[in-house]
């Protein structure tokens, strides 16, 4: 189920990636609108009170390891509902709350509820070959409206949201999206990174449609909270009264 998801999260991506563009789209009528990630604290989405399913050693993840779904992450610290761990994949450390299981692939970081309904992934993204972060905003919108208006023929509930915030960070939202198993919903930033030149930052929330709204609050806080080398990404994504973070 989790590879399965993060197979169709991808889509608009892969296409994009791979160069296939057709007339530009006209974006007027589906103009990107401004928006502000929730305030939230690590607390609200603890599952625990302990870091038992970052264990390695457990026959659940020896398992995933063994058949290649990736390790779990290096334990660094813990805090107030969340523990702070380091990630090989984008090279970084970062907080996920207490309860919640970890993969790193070297690729790409994926942290799920013990349920997989909840999927949040991480991984570096390249824009060298549109020449600026802002070129690879603008195919990204259209690809985004590009797949919705081709997937839409067949699924009449699902609905796009082309999303601007704070310092240059941009994404969409993906709402009642189907795959052959399931409906889900989606949340994508794209964040650039002045530490790591011509790539950004992507991070994908997928969750069931009634628990999307819930859970955006955590992407602010993980972003905040990322340190590269010992420093944060260069914008912020959560208000700056999102509750207690690394120390």
């Amino acid at each position: 189920m989790l590879n399965l998801r993060l197979k169709i999260t991808t889509t608009a991506l892969a296409l994009l990636l791979i160069g296939s563009y057709l007339t530009p789209l006209s974006l007027r009528a589906e103009s990107p609108k401004n928006y502000q990630l929730p305030a939230a604290d690590y607390k609200t989405y603890a599952l625990s009170t302990n870091s038992d399913s970052l264990d390695a050693n457990s026959k659940e993840n020896k398992r995933r390891a063994r058949n290649g779904y990736g390790f779990v992450p290096k334990v660094m610290g813990a805090g107030q509902g969340y523990i702070q761990i380091a990630s090989s994949a984008i090279e970084a450390s970062l907080n996920i709350p207490l309860g919640w299981e970890a993969l790193d692939d070297g690729k790409k970081l994926r942290v799920f509820t013990p349920e997989s309904d909840i999927l949040l992934v991480i991984n570096w993204v390249s824009f060298e070959k549109y020449g600026s972060f802002d070129e690879f905003k603008n195919k990204f919108f259209e690809q985004s409206l590009r797949d919705y208006k081709e997937r839409k023929q067949t699924n009449k509930t699902m609905k796009v949201e082309l999303l601007n915030l704070p310092n240059g960070v941009f994404g969409h939202r993906l709402l009642n999206v189907q795959d052959e198993l399931e409906t889900f919903s989606l949340f994508t930033l794209f964040i650039p990174q002045p530490q790591k030149v011509g790539f950004a930052l992507r991070v994908n929330l997928s969750a069931p449609p009634e628990k999307l709204e819930r859970y955006l609050g955590l992407i602010g806080l993980v972003v905040r909270d990322l340190k590269m080398n010992g420093l944060g990404l260069a914008g912020t994504t959560s208000p700056a009264n999102s509750g207690e973070g690394s120390p």
